[in-house]
């Protein structure tokens, strides 16, 4: 059997493994950054929206980037429009090119001194004296190989298998998770440098099937759209009705008279982070530790942030020697105190707007089109139902969530959001 020794061992080469590879090598650890694939999957999902922030990170071009977004339309199920548009050249966000996005950050990671083990499975956990001392890992699906390691940072997404070997959770609840399924248009009557979001929709004044729904259009370049339902599991949907509900909306809205699917795409989003996602040796980031931005799911920079603070708590432990749950926490509670207040709000603003009447939805987009977009007090007024409070109150907490101090969701969403349009990106 082969045998490799290193500092760090990186499971899973997606934008956030190859973040936390790249941190570790750069401040001088001895990193493995292993992949059981050639290079990271391009993931199904085709609509992925990630804030500016993202430039920081790699080049911006037709290799990262689809589109560059310089607008946002949102549409009341009545038909109401609200706006923002900022000047050409100046972003507010991307749309990612996900064929070749990921392996453009990989490259950028590589040009550290990182050894990178493609077509290598990760098979299980080396455990002596009850504590981890790497993994165990198959490469080409022939040879076993041992991946010793003071620290290993599980990297390997929704699989989440190194946070189960770890014994950190058992698995992913399906009530914690967004499913998205979206096809891909080779035309759409849609502005290309801005990102849409109907709710509901009706047409001649009644309601189209599916009421509900939200639907969300990311502009891919090249007159190409991404159609997408708003991935919401409570919508209450069976098996197949995502895709029904998307064929029904792109057939009967004049939007897409013209448009047809090119391709399809879906997956699994994990929408409620873990209590912890350290222990002795162990980091998890990203997907694996159920991160994600709320409430528009913006994962990949969840990954790549949770991938760089991770990746720096590992040089700390081991300038420290000391790789105990205990030590390695500081890297949960980073992530807490930056992130951790924003995406509780951005979580319960997600699950309110999923119980939030289409009657309620017209009346707030009405009032936040005359504020100009602001969160007045006049607007939370308009909407402040105590029959509707009590119905989400209640329809959240049969979820098993529960906001204990109305009065303090309020504070902390003033907080964070002065205006509607924060909510979308940072």
């Amino acid at each position: 059997m082969r045998k490799i020794k290193c500092d760090v061992v990186v499971v899973g080469a997606g934008p956030g493994g190859s973040m936390a590879a790249k941190t570790c090598a750069k401040y001088g650890l001895d990193t493995v950054l292993v992949e059981r694939k050639e290079y990271p999957s391009k993931p199904n999902s085709m609509g992925c929206l990630v804030s500016r922030r993202i430039a920081e990170y790699v080049h911006i071009d037709k290799k990262t980037t689809s589109a560059p977004i310089y607008g946002i339309v949102q549409t009341a199920p009545d038909g109401t429009e609200i706006s923002m548009r900022e000047p050409d050249g100046y972003e507010v966000a991307y749309v990612l090119n996900r064929d070749t996005f990921d392996n453009e950050l990989l490259k950028i990671t590589l040009k550290e001194n990182i050894e990178y083990m493609n077509r290598t499975r990760a098979t299980g956990l080396i455990r002596e004296d009850g504590k981890i001392r790497g993994i165990e890992a198959k490469i080409d699906e022939k040879e076993d190989v041992e991946i010793r390691s003071n620290i290993v940072i599980g990297a390997d997404g929704v699989e989440h298998k190194i946070g189960r070997w770890a014994g950190i959770y058992e698995r992913l609840d399906p009530n914690d998770a967004w499913v998205v399924f979206d096809n891909l248009l080779d035309y759409s009557d849609i502005d290309e440098h801005t990102y849409y979001q109907i709710i509901g929709w009706r047409s001649d004044g009644k309601v189209m099937a599916y009421p509900n729904a939200a639907w969300v259009l990311y502009p891919k370049g090249e007159g190409k759209t991404a159609l997408q339902p708003m991935p919401y599991h409570s919508l209450g949907w069976q098996k197949g009705e995502a895709k029904n509900a998307l064929n029904y909306f792109m057939k009967n809205h004049p939007l897409f008279k013209k448009s047809k699917i090119i391709d399809v795409g879906g997956g699994v989003l994990p929408a409620v982070p873990l209590k912890r996602f350290t222990t002795d040796n162990v980091m998890l980031i990203g997907d694996a530790a159920h991160l994600n931005m709320m409430p528009w799911a913006d994962g990949v920079m969840t990954a790549i942030e949770s991938g760089v603070f991770a990746g720096e708590r590992a040089v700390e432990a081991c300038e420290e020697g000391d790789f105990s749950s205990e030590f390695l926490s500081e890297y949960e509670k980073r992530w807490n105190r930056t992130y951790g207040e924003k995406k509780m709000i951005g979580y319960y603003i997600a699950k309110l707007a999923q119980a939030l009447p289409d009657k309620y939805w017209n009346i707030f987009c009405h009032r936040l089109k005359e504020d100009n977009a602001k969160f007045t007090d006049e607007l939370f007024k308009v909407i402040k139902s105590p029959k509707l409070i009590s119905k989400i109150l209640f329809k959240l907490k049969k979820e098993g969530l529960e906001i204990p101090d109305l009065l303090s969701f309020g504070s902390l969403f003033k907080k964070y959001y002065r205006n509607y349009w924060d909510t979308f990106f940072e």
